[in-house]
């Protein structure tokens, strides 16, 4: 679990670069799709 201190020092840097507000979650809820797109050649 993340202390309170690393969280605010997360949430400020959030901040810093632009964030309207900050949620953390759980790395094994994000999903990343590893699929190719392929283009149709007579595209």
């Amino acid at each position: 679990m993340l202390s309170n201190e690393n969280y605010r020092k997360l949430e400020e840097k959030a901040k810093e670069l632009g964030a309207k507000s900050v949620r953390l979650l759980p790395a094994e809820d994000i999903v990343v799709e590893d699929r190719t797109v392929s283009m149709c050649p007579s595209c």
